[in-house]
């Protein structure tokens, strides 16, 4: 409903202009909380049999201001002008200046009583003896105006300075609790647990690394961005997640994890490195030397659980019967020093060890002569055999009640040496907690992935940072 003003034969509605000005409206002054006030409105108003309602409002243009006021001296305190009972105008205006005149001259006269007041304080620390004569007292006995300044001085000094120790300690505690690249600066321990690297030194040295390759920015410092995808890929946080603590949108922190994850795999691919001949013997740990001298690597398969397709098609092949999940399959291979020496696609968790070493690429990184050490999953002695390499696998009974004593031996040494591909994966898996999984299928295969898919990019990157640690195999074997 239109508002409309109740003043008799006054047509101003709500959101008419008077003068270019839009005209104001203001309700009648409440009977509880200003009776009088009511009363002299309502007498100015002068409707007969007239009661005002709740929502009943009087325009601006009864009041020479345009609003009411809330002095009582003032001559807006009652709406005047009115075309039942004309008040001249200039009588209305000569009334609002002596209002203004009288307001000036209270306020002089405060000032300077004001004035007065400082001047006689100031003459009693110039003449401390010119006191009252018939009240007198002893000078040491009250303190001196200066004095008081001095300890207000004193104390408003010491409040400054406890004031600044608490935001300089305020500032610390922000600075430890905020998610970002302060709070792991020159903190090794807090570096190692967000970001799976072992100092901070190691994160500026990859961040300075990469980051001439970054392309496109956010609200956010690049080290931020970076510290927010290595939290990604060691914590698993939830995209909501990292985005409340960053204080972006979801939207940015997917872009953000996306963009660096594309830069950190194409940067860092190089540390899984299939390494020569010379540089393999030259390192053999002393148990490799013993029992196998011209071993290569030793492999293994490992899998990441994955959310469960919508396509039938490609929930059968992710479908492993080991696992009972749908999962991503990738051969591993380590070399004898514990590093991560080759990786391959993701395959769907339906693939067997057999065929995923025929069509991973594998074979065409052996040597003649090399020797590769696997688990009696790898029924792959022929494809290496036609490479000139030798898999080494446990032995099989065969029918037989036990094994001869040669072979159970060379089956414990081997045993003793291939479960440093199990502590190499376990490592992985444990550091970069993102390949715990379940991968959501947006982190598996992106609509814009072109050569490799989002999951390949994302067990090479943890497997390139991991290579980045130190090794796993013990040093006292390594000797």
């Amino acid at each position: 409903m239109v508002k409309s003003c109740v003043a008799v034969n006054c047509t101003n509605r709500w959101g008419a202009e008077l003068n270019g000005v839009k005209v104001g409206f203001f309700r009648i002054p409440n009977a509880n909380k200003f009776p009088e006030k009511r009363k002299t409105w309502l007498s100015a108003i002068n409707r007969d049999g007239y009661e005002p309602k709740k929502d009943d409002v009087i325009c601006g243009a009864h009041f020479l201001t345009g609003k009411p006021s809330d002095d009582s001296a003032h001559p807006d305190y009652v709406p005047q002008i009115f075309i039942h009972s004309p008040t001249p105008q200039k009588k209305l205006e000569d009334d609002l200046v002596r209002y203004e005149r009288q307001k000036k001259r209270v306020k002089d006269k405060i000032e300077k009583t004001n004035r007065s007041h400082a001047a006689s304080g100031l003459l009693s620390l110039a003449h401390p003896d010119n006191h009252d004569d018939d009240n007198p007292e002893p000078i040491d006995a009250v303190p001196t105006a200066l004095g008081l300044v001095e300890e207000e001085n004193e104390r408003l000094r010491k409040s400054n300075a406890a004031m600044e120790e608490e935001i300089v300690n305020l500032k610390k505690k922000l600075t430890s609790t905020a998610f970002n690249v302060k709070s792991i600066e020159n903190n090794d321990s807090k570096t190692n647990f967000y970001t799976g690297l072992q100092t901070y030194a190691l994160f500026m040295f990859l961040f300075n690394f990469v980051s001439d390759y970054v392309y496109g920015g956010t609200l956010l410092p690049l080290q931020d961005e970076l510290f927010i995808t290595l939290v990604k890929l060691r914590l698993n946080l939830a995209f909501e997640d990292l985005a409340h603590r960053a204080g972006v949108s979801y939207t940015t922190a997917t872009r953000i994890f996306y963009k660096w994850l594309d830069i950190l795999h194409v940067r860092l691919g190089f540390l899984i490195k299939w390494p020569g001949r010379e540089a393999l013997r030259g390192s053999l740990p002393n148990m490799f030397r013993k029992y196998f001298p011209k071993a290569s690597c030793i492999i293994d398969c490992t899998e990441v659980f994955i959310d469960r397709p919508s396509r039938l098609v490609t929930r059968a092949q992710t479908w492993s019967n080991y696992k009972k999940h749908n999962t991503l399959k990738v051969l591993v291979a380590v070399t004898p020093t514990g590093s991560i020496s080759f990786l391959s696609r993701a395959w769907g968790g339906k693939i067997s060890d057999k065929d995923i070493v025929q069509q991973s690429g594998i074979l065409d990184k052996l040597m003649h002569g090399d020797q590769v050490l696997a688990d009696r999953g790898f029924v792959n002695e022929e494809d290496f055999a036609a490479r000139g390499a030798t898999l080494v696998i446990p032995s099989f009974t065969k029918g037989r009640k036990q094994l001869p004593a040669k072979d159970l031996e060379e089956s414990r040494c081997l045993a003793s040496v291939r479960i440093e591909v199990e502590r190499c994966i376990g490592l992985l898996k444990s550091k970069y907690q993102i390949l715990k999984g379940p991968l959501p299928i947006n982190l598996v295969k992106r609509s814009d992935d072109i050569d490799f898919a989002t999951a390949d990019k994302i067990i090479c990157v943890c497997a390139s940072l991991t290579n980045l640690g130190e090794s796993i195999v013990n040093k006292d074997k390594a000797k």
